[in-house]
This record gives C-alpha cells, structure tokens and sequence, in this order.
C-alpha cells in the first residue's frame, strides 16, 4: 500500500507530494480525462496525479466566498460533489446552492445558480436557482442529471450551464403521471439514466421514468435500497419492503421479480432469514451482483437466471479468507463497490476492503490503510483509490 495524498488527522490545506500534502474534508472524487484524481476538500478543488502529487486546482483555503476567477482567485463556499462531464469538472456548493463549473485548467465559473440567493429558476448560469444539495449524475451527453429531494424536482445541467427542469414542480409533492409539465414527484432520491435517453427516478415512494416527455410510474410501492442499468439498459431495482427482493424492469415497462428469498433460501437449503438486498453491481460479464446483509452473503445472478453464491458463507457472520461456503462476511454498514479490469470486486463495509475473485475467492489484503471509515472506492489505472476525510489512499494492484 502506497498513500496517493494526505495523512490521518485533519489539519491545513496543504500542497505537496505523498504523505507531504495535507486535507481537510474531502467530500468527493472523480477522475477526468486526463487520467488524474480531481477532490473536492473543503472549499477547495484539488487535483492528485498518479504519482501522487497534489496541487490546489481552485479556491482558497483561507478563504470561503462565491467568486468566479481562476486557482485561487475563485473562492466557493462548501463543496459537497464533484463529477467530470467529458470537457470540464462541476461542483456542487452546498453553502450558496449552486453549480460551478471548473475547467482543468483551474479557470471558474458559475455554470447554474445566483449566489447567494435560493429558490429554483431555470435559465443560463447566473439566472439559474437551486433550492438544496443534489446528487450529480452525468449522462452519456456530459449533461447532468440531478433530483432536488426537498423540492421534488428533476432537473438536467447541459455542458453550456443551462438548466432546465425536467420533472416535477418546485415544492408541490405528488404522484401525478403525465407529461413532464404537469407529472408531479415525491422526493427522489437519485436519477440513472438508461442507454435509450430514459431516466429511472427512486422516490420516497415508487419507481418512476421518464421518457419522451412523459413521467409514469413503473412502480407506486418500492422503495429503492440501490438502482443499477444493465447493458440493455433495464433497471435493476434491490428493495426489502414489504419484503426482500431485486426486479428487473424493462425499457418496455415490464417487471420481472429475479430474486427473492425463496430463491435464496431454495440454494442455500435455509429458510430461518430475512432476504436484505443492499448495494448492487454488473460485472464485465452481465452478471448480476446482489450483497444481502441477511444471510452475510454475496450471490451472482447469471443471464439465464441461475444464482449461485458468489462470496461469504451463507448464515454465518464472519472475517474468514476463502471460497465461497469457506470465507464469511459481516456487513457493518452498507458497501461500496468496484470492480477491476480483471472483474476482481472491492467492496467496503467490512470493517476494511475485501475482495472477491472471478472466482469467488474471498480474500482481506492488507491495504495498510489502517481501521478507517472508507466512504468510497474508486478503480482506475491500476490502483484501487479508497478516500476518507482527510486523506487519499491508492493500492497498486498486480
């Protein structure tokens, strides 16, 4: 293990290389094109290369504000999420609730929003409003997508920065299908956008889509634990109410239940568990992976149907190395997953990083990262990225 940037400890914002360089509060991180690690830290961009070297791209730490200019001549307020949408990097600012836009070059500018005043308005950069913090999601187009849950709303950020709302009145909470202009949402959670231009929305309550300027309800019940597009571009839903179960909900609407907990309980011979789907993924194969925190295990579902168990020993808790059936897992909080070139899968909320072999083989290396909270985890260019508060960690992989 090699930490990219940073040390344990919150401290001052500090350029430099390795160990050398300081955070303090990364919030987020996303790679851009040119192959580096762009973090969002404090009122701060900062950028890391892959050997490590950390310089601040924009913003100054010393001091907060709203202003566009360029390195540290732009100020931001409180940076909460950062995504890459193909040309330049956009940042949430939770303090002024608005979007800015970072070129790689450092240059900013408030690409939505009028600081520091609230509301939603539509419109080009400085004309634009946003009411709250919002969940950023690029698109295949480099727009972003992003729900406003306490206004209800769905709302698209083209490259240009102008935005418009998509679905869903601002403040009026409801369950009214139609067009996209009088439809009404319930505070979603978070947008994925499918292959065909269609937008699946989680709400408090329900599955929603949109697609062709109509919003319509694929699902009044469910509620979402996680959301993943396959590569055909139908929803995979995990949810556990009423009950555990995962559904696949095709382009056309229809809704095919993939795996529930007789499903479960039929492979493992094991009937005395309740079926809690968490985090989902698909691997480079369109197999489908299910993390279940109720029998403390990890299950693949293949393209034909035919599940099988991809990790952990089913109904019993555990840190055990091995194959499936010989290691265990024990789910303290809920997971994060990546996945390698070589389909290895990395997944958090074990008490550390463990991975999972094509095979299945359950293995916990010592990253070295020590007993930190690791709140996300990224794959890229060979290394597995783990961030905390204050510090990036990497793990050249073989």
């Amino acid at each position: 293990m090699v930490p990219v940037a940073g040390s344990f400890g919150r401290g001052p914002i500090i350029d430099g290389s390795g160990e050398a360089a300081r955070f303090r509060r990364i919030s987020g991180m996303t790679f851009a094109a040119d192959g580096n690690l762009y973090v969002t830290d404090s009122v701060t961009v900062r950028k890391v290369t892959p050997a490590g070297e950390v310089s601040t791209l924009a913003g100054n730490g010393d001091l907060p504000g709203s202003a566009d200019g360029i390195g540290a001549g732009a100020t931001f307020g409180d940076l909460v999420s950062i995504a890459f949408d193909g040309r330049d990097l956009v940042v949430l600012d939770r303090e002024w609730k608005f979007l800015r836009r970072v070129t790689l070059a450092g240059a900013v500018t408030t690409s939505a929003v009028t600081p520091p005043t609230r509301g939603l308005l539509d419109g080009s950069a400085g004309a634009v409003r946003m009411s709250g913090s919002a969940t950023l999601s690029a698109d295949a187009d480099g727009n972003l997508v992003f729900v406003d849950y306490f206004e209800h709303v769905l709302r698209k950020a083209t490259p240009a920065g102008v935005v418009t709302t998509i679905a869903g009145k601002p403040g009026v909470a409801g369950l009214t299908d139609g067009a996209v202009g009088s439809a009404l949402l319930k505070a979603p959670s978070f947008a994925a956008a499918g292959r065909d231009g269609a937008i699946w929305v989680a709400q408090y309550t329900g599955l929603r889509r949109i697609q062709g300027g109509n919003v319509s309800t694929v699902d009044a019940q469910i509620i979402a634990n996680d959301v993943v597009v396959d590569g055909e571009g139908n929803a995979i839903v995990s949810t556990t109410f009423p009950a555990g179960a995962v559904y696949k909900i095709t382009l056309a609407g229809v809704k095919t239940l993939l795996v529930d907990a007789e499903k479960v309980a039929s492979l493992i011979k094991n009937t005395d568990f309740t079926f809690m789907p968490q985090a989902l993924a698909i691997d480079r194969n369109g197999h489908l992976l299910i993390t279940d925190s109720g029998s403390a295990a990890i299950y693949k579902l293949g393209p034909q149907g035919a599940l099988s168990v991809f990790a952990g020993t089913p109904m019993k808790e555990g840190s055990a190395d091995g194959p499936a059936g010989t290691g265990t897992l024990a789910f303290y909080q809920a997971p994060d997953l990546a996945v390698d070139d070589k389909g290895n899968v990395y997944f958090s909320g074990q008490a550390g990083v463990r991975v999972v072999s094509p095979a299945g083989v359950l293995s916990s290396p010592d990253f070295g990262w020590g007993p930190v909270w690791i709140y996300s985890l990224e794959y890229a260019n060979g290394r597995l990225y783990g961030s905390t508060n204050y510090a990036l960690l990497q793990t050249y992989l073989p």
